[in-house]
């Protein structure tokens, strides 16, 4: 084993993820990174339990990503949860089959703590945000790397399919009420951040914002470096609400630049996407493959990060 190998397992509520990566001097280099929709969250929202069928999904994901992280190497492995297990009722009961069948350790992180995890991923320098939309939660974040200001919400891809099933194309009505279920979410939960974001150039995370710039470029293998820096403008975003929206399930499946098991969650991520844009005014948004992975291997291998993340609130939201 090379030292400095690590991998980290993110638990997530539409899918688990697996970076690998040589981390030397502070530098994180992918080796290796796997994805697997698990849909942990499906349901969630109105039973407050994660299902039987979505746990054995995402144990057997999580016990495969183990497998792989250790025939590359890597010296240590670290897994965190965030939206789902964090607010499920059975969450302790998960952590201890996780433990059970693949030894590992779960660290579920706090709202901040999502949050920070996603800013600290992303580089950058000076004054500057992330958003980050996910399965289960978004979160937004703005600072100088010094002193940051998180906000995360109960708003996320799949959350939004749980309330608002859209059907095979999106019924008028419902999409109505999921936009302003946005909204209005947003528009109480982001006040504080929305006050302090002038003149903030904004980097959106998550597969929701990847997979619409991949969408856009017609991307047929996705590919993180041409997906890296890219800008999402409201024109664009704009544009491909207003054609998703009008297509059948199965013409969102064949989508070049998707994965088919996206296409059913794409239209509420796309509008809480809308929603922030809006609400923030702003024209465009920067993209980034990189994020609350490679934040959270940074806080395991750089001390300076480390201090960035020792705060009461992490653990007290």
């Amino acid at each position: 084993m090379d030292k400095n190998i690590q991998a980290v397992i993110d638990i997530g509520s539409n899918s688990v993820r697996l970076l690998v990566a040589d981390c030397k001097d502070g530098l994180i280099v992918p080796i290796h990174k796997g994805l697997n929709t698990t849909r942990l969250s499906k349901g969630l929202s109105l039973t407050h339990q994660l299902s039987d069928v979505a746990i054995e999904r995402t144990l057997n994901a999580i016990y495969e990503f183990n497998i792989k992280a250790v025939e590359l190497g890597a010296n240590e492995i670290y897994c965190f949860a965030t939206a789902a297990v964090r607010n499920a009722e059975n969450v302790q009961g998960f952590i201890e089959l996780v433990k059970e069948r693949t030894a590992l350790d779960v660290e579920v992180l706090s709202k901040k703590g999502e949050a920070q995890m996603g800013f600290i991923g992303v580089d950058g320098e000076g004054n500057r945000g992330i958003l980050d939309i996910g399965g289960g939660s978004t979160e937004i974040a703005i600072g100088d790397g010094e002193n940051t200001l998180q906000c995360s919400m109960d708003l996320g891809a799949v959350t939004a399919l749980d309330l608002y099933p859209l059907g095979n194309i999106a019924d008028e009505l419902t999409l109505e009420a999921m936009q302003q279920w946005t909204n209005s979410v947003m528009s109480n939960k982001a006040s504080e951040v929305l006050l302090n974001s002038q003149d903030v150039e904004f980097v959106g995370i998550g597969g929701t914002i990847t997979t619409l710039m991949a969408i856009e470029l017609q991307m047929t293998k996705y590919d993180p470096a041409r997906i890296q820096g890219k800008k999402l403008t409201v024109r664009i975003i704009e544009k491909w609400y207003n054609s998703l929206i009008k297509m059948p399930l199965i013409t969102r499946r064949t989508l070049t630049g998707i994965n088919p098991e996206r296409a059913d969650i794409i239209i509420g991520g796309v509008s809480i996407l809308l929603t922030f844009m809006k609400l923030f005014s702003l024209k465009e948004i920067r993209v980034s493959d990189s994020g609350i992975l490679e934040g959270y291997l940074k806080t395991k291998i750089d001390d300076n990060t480390k201090e960035m993340i020792i705060d009461e609130d992490l653990a007290n939201d």
